[in-house]
């Protein structure tokens, strides 16, 4: 398991643009931590973060076989 506090105190100090991370596994939250004086219901700009997600996601479920690509 990830020491929490080496990984607070690692964004804290190398990644100003990164305002929270959320991490659930099973349904139980891992981590829910907060930097940089955001609140937990504040909202932020994702850009194209949401692209790059659902990408990532579609690749692991073509190589899991859940979801197959027909290409004409």
């Amino acid at each position: 398991m990830i020491n929490l506090s080496e990984f607070h105190s690692y964004v804290a100090d190398n990644q100003p643009n990164i305002c929270q991370v959320t991490v659930i596994q099973n349904g139980k939250t891992i981590i829910n931590d907060i930097w940089n004086g955001y609140k937990a219901n504040d909202t932020v700009h994702t850009m194209s973060v949401i692209k790059s997600v659902v990408s990532l996601l579609v690749g692991i479920a073509i190589e899991h076989r859940i979801w197959s690509l027909f290409v004409c």
